[in-house]
């Protein structure tokens, strides 16, 4: 009952508890546990708890290390007390008037290691940097960038010794409300809600830890073990970028290592030196967009410039602009809800409330089947020359923008014309960490998680515990198939007893290892188009290519193994079950279109070949819409 309602109120709790009671204990207050003890029993059993310290009520400060004895605080000079309980009891009652909460980040890491399977995902940090220093070793190169591993500084580390196999490396974005960000993991699993706490205050905690190492027990190696903990990035939104690094906000009176946008009073760092003056100080994300969509912008570019002359700004027809916009909403419902927030009209959205994520699926996503035949062939190719250089995998493994940031741009990418737009505002974080998607991701969360906004701090600490609970089963009527497949419930027989065959399920959804959701066109088509998110096409491996198809429907298919073993040749009712997937093949990828976008699009028809494959044969979901 407390797990099913995470996202409801303790008074929902509460109330709940009194009508079972009531009505099916006889009045045995003792038979369901109060919400408390739910509660400490989950600390309990997790040894992950909240600690509360006093805070001023307009969050300026709290009252710990050398403010701790203070009553005032110093900065807006309200009283650290709840005024109402002072005067109800005459000054002797103080309560404070706001707390925040801490939880602990040792106790959390502990708590993984715990869980056999958890204790091997954390494993993934050390057996990948492994594999890429071998291949330094036999290539002297690292032909892709795709996690932090990969970066110089990092291996440095390592080879120094100073990050070792049992160790854990960190990531902090944004300032107010930390995100602990747990390198360790695969990028699939690292973004993860579950593994993703809040903390107000964590680093006195977490230099203690940094002192002493943390002693953890693995459950997945039955080994005790003392970690050190590395923090690699920390990053920051605007306002917490200051503290930070100490650099001025981007409306401080003298800017660092940066310049203003003239007459503008905002000020920007600067990635190029401007050639002459910037095109435009664009704020991130836009300054990553193809240059087709910068030209939709209102450019004060440079004397020099002269904008009827870019070929390459096709998007700077109002009615071209609205029609792409619709296209890019359009194309949502085809992209799978394990690729989380679907982007919205560029068009409507671009400048107002457009999402980090909405902005990389659409980059990286979407643009290069939707610019195909509108922008000129040369930079479109070499538009695809940029997104084949970043893995496929980038949305879910380390930021886009990360990389981009990492390098030198200019506009366009072809070195045809030329046009500076070399600064980008402070608001994202360091160019080198950039993460701002995971807090909007988080915050997002903790919106519809805390609902009730009379008691903030409370309903945080209490979620940021309900996160490390125990790891769950599997969800009720599924069927483990092994390897980290799953079948998922909304199944239905269709042979009925009576007949000679065993009864057959069918199965609408098959969870996959890389924890994406599989489903099938039986369930999917009863919905209508637009309130769906296609998860149906698939990417599977047959006789050891890649290949794409349609689910139409799971199933386990019965195999009489009867006399097959000497031991039970008499047994006419031993049946063996195969777990298959019924898909609809497409066709092999269009070649030229395949060799022009450097793999960056596949272009398929669906055939009426239809097989019964291994369920274990499929590899992923992946986005697939109509041209």
């Amino acid at each position: 009952m407390y797990l099913s309602l995470q996202l409801a109120s303790q008074e929902a709790y509460n109330h709940i508890r009194r009508a079972t009671i009531r009505n099916y204990a006889h009045d045995d207050e003792d038979s369901i546990l109060s919400f408390y003890n739910v509660e400490k029993l989950v600390a309990q059993y997790t040894g992950v708890e909240s600690i509360e310290h006093d805070m001023c009520p307009d969050s300026c400060l709290a009252f710990t290390g050398p403010y701790a004895a203070l009553e005032i605080c110093p900065l807006c000079d309200k009283s650290r007390w709840d005024q109402g309980k002072l005067r109800a009891t005459n000054d002797r009652s103080k309560v404070a008037a706001q707390k925040f909460t801490t939880i602990p980040l040792g106790p959390q890491l502990q708590a993984m290691y715990r869980d056999p399977d958890s204790a091997r995902h954390m494993q993934y940090l050390h057996e990948h940097t492994q594999q890429i220093l071998a291949q330094l070793r036999a290539t002297q190169s690292i032909p892709v960038i795709d996690d932090i591993a990969a970066g110089w500084d990092y291996l440095a580390a390592v080879l120094a010794n100073d990050i070792k196999q049992d160790d854990i490396v960190l990531m902090v974005p944004d300032c107010w409300m930390y995100v602990w960000i747990i390198l360790n993991l695969s990028p699939d699993k690292r973004y993860q809600k579950v593994h993703i706490s809040f903390l107000f205050v964590g680093m006195h905690h977490l230099a203690a830890l940094q002192k002493n190492g943390l002693t953890i027990w693995d459950a997945s190696r039955d080994t005790v073990f003392t970690s050190d903990l590395h923090l690699l990035f920390t990053t920051a939104d605007g306002p917490g970028l200051v503290y930070w690094d100490g650099m001025v906000g981007h409306s401080g009176k003298n800017g660092c290592q940066g310049r203003r946008k003239t007459g503008g009073s905002h000020y920007y760092p600067a990635l190029l030196r401007p050639a002459d003056r910037c095109a435009r100080a664009l704020h991130s994300p836009s300054v990553f967009l193809t240059l087709a969509i910068l030209a939709t912008f209102s450019s004060d570019c440079a004397a020099a410039d002269n904008p009827a002359t870019w070929d390459w700004a096709v998007l700077k027809d109002e009615d071209t602009w609205i029609a792409h916009g619709e296209a890019v909403e359009k194309a949502g419902v085809y992209l799978p809800g394990s690729f989380d927030r679907k982007p919205r009209n560029i068009a409507e959205k671009l400048n107002t409330s457009y999402k980090t994520w909405e902005f990389q699926l659409y980059m990286f996503g979407l643009a290069p089947a939707l610019l195909y035949g509108l922008l000129p062939m040369k930079y479109w190719q070499n538009y695809c020359k940029l997104v084949a250089r970043i893995p496929a995998t980038v949305p879910s493994t380390c930021s886009i923008t990360a990389m981009l940031l990492g390098t030198r741009i200019r506009a366009p990418l072809l070195s045809t014309q030329r046009v500076s737009a070399p600064f980008v505002r402070p608001c994202k974080g360091p160019p080198i960490c950039y993460a701002q998607w995971t807090m909007e991701r988080t915050i997002g969360n903790l919106g519809q998680e805390i609902r009730q906004p009379s008691q903030p701090y409370a309903n945080l600490s209490q979620q940021g515990v309900r996160r490390y609970e125990p790891p769950k089963g599997l969800p009720e009527g599924a069927v483990d198939v092994g390897d980290g497949y799953v079948l998922l419930r909304n199944e239905r027989a269709f042979l009925r007893h009576g007949q000679q065959l065993p009864r057959i399920r069918k199965w609408a959804r098959l969870r996959l290892p890389n924890g994406q959701t599989a489903r099938s066109s039986w369930r999917e088509k009863l919905k209508p188009l637009e309130k769906t998110r296609m998860s149906r096409n698939v990417k599977i491996k047959l006789n050891n290519k890649i290949q794409f198809a349609e689910v139409l429907y799971y199933t386990q298919l019965p195999v009489n193994v009867a006399g097959q073993n000497a031991d039970n040749s008499d047994d006419d009712n031993e049946w063996h079950f195969e777990n298959v997937a019924v898909v609809q093949m497409y066709s092999m990828p269009h070649k030229e279109l395949l060799k022009l976008s450097l793999q960056t699009l596949v272009s398929c028809t669906l055939l009426d070949d239809i097989l019964a494959i291994d369920v274990k044969n499929i590899v992923s979901v992946y986005r697939n819409g109509p041209a």
